[in-house]
């Protein structure tokens, strides 16, 4: 899908980042850029927002190797990093291998796909700062949501949504639903494209009365933290049990001799379907039982892979995202 947007979409979303985050420093701040600057969150959140705002960009032409991208980050004195959770794995690992990282470095903010709430202690201790995760769609500007600041963030959410922003709960037939429950999260605001670009099937299908419908399942706390739960198409239903593909990789990420996991919902004839994982080894002894084993005393039965496929590297879009509808493909 192609999504136009107009300067008005842009400077409302910057202007909103800009008032969400709590402690931007215009004078001192310096960001890095090495977001491809094609992708709705490296040209906006990355780079007008830095030229809007006037904070200094530290930019790089590609963030690899992570090395020396940490050297680079070293020597202009970057603050404030904007990344996606690939990219964050990256230095951390380079980090591990004995890498310096920048004592300049306060903050950093990851999106354009889930981050691993295991991997925020490794980032703690090796790299010195919290992450504040978000969560955005090229159709919104692209950001949404996002933690503000290191001590009022909530690990596992992406925080609130931002100023200029309406929002609804539904269900799949569309009807409003109450506090805390779970739903497909709709949005209405300045920062959200008209429509997609000649495709008048699609804009018909997710944009309604001025509401845009995400097709993400999110679920809204008491202090409007937003829980990104699943994609909505990406939901896997187990005999008339909704299970998350999220909540399956959490488990199998937490065990030691996984590298990166990815689950889909394949067809089964008794219960419609059942859970298939994809797992990159850590570690070659690692086997199809042993992870079995390790998700049955953790979630319940339906939510356990029943098939489990060993590959050397996920499908992933150009951002490291992995793709979980060309996994269903294979």
């Amino acid at each position: 899908k192609a999504v136009p947007l107009s300067h008005s979409n842009l400077g409302s979303n910057v202007f909103a980042t800009i008032e969400h985050f709590k402690d931007l420093d215009m004078e001192k701040d310096i960001v890095m850029n090495a977001l491809p600057n094609f992708h709705a969150l490296g040209f906006s959140s990355s780079g007008v927002l830095a030229m809007i705002s006037g904070i200094k960009q530290m930019v790089l032409p590609t963030f690899m190797p992570p090395e020396m991208a940490l050297e680079a980050m070293t020597a202009s004195g970057v603050t404030f990093v904007i990344a996606v959770p690939a990219m964050i794995s990256l230095l951390v690992a380079a980090a591990a291998r004995g890498s310096v990282v920048p004592s300049t470095l306060k903050k950093l903010v990851s999106g354009g796909d889930r981050f691993p709430v295991a991997l925020d202690v490794r980032v703690q201790r090796l790299l010195g700062v919290s992450v504040c995760e978000g969560y955005g769609l090229t159709e919104c500007s692209p950001v949404v949501a996002v933690n503000p600041s290191p001590e009022t963030r909530k690990v596992g959410t992406v925080g609130p949504i931002l100023p200029g922003f309406e929002y609804e709960v539904r269900d799949e037939h569309g009807t409003v639903l109450g506090p805390d429950q779970e739903g497909i999260l709709w949005l209405r605001g300045p920062s959200i494209t008209s429509g997609y670009f000649r495709d008048k099937e699609n804009t018909a299908d997710k944009f309604h009365d001025g509401w845009f419908d995400t097709g993400d399942i999110v679920k809204v706390d008491e202090d409007k933290y937003i829980t990104i739960m699943d994609r909505a198409s990406d939901l896997i239903i187990v005999g008339g049990f909704n299970v998350y593909p999220q909540e399956v990789e959490g488990v199998l990420n937490s065990h030691p001799k996984v590298r990166e996991a990815a689950a889909v919902g394949i067809s089964h004839t008794v219960s419609g379907q059942i859970v298939k994982a994809f797992v990159i080894r850590g570690e070659e002894d690692v086997s199809s039982r042993e992870l079995q084993g390790f998700c049955k005393d953790r979630l319940a039965h339906y939510k356990t892979p029943r098939v489990i496929e060993f590959v050397d590297e996920f499908p992933r879009n150009s951002l490291g995202k992995v793709l979980r509808r060309k996994l269903r493909e294979w």
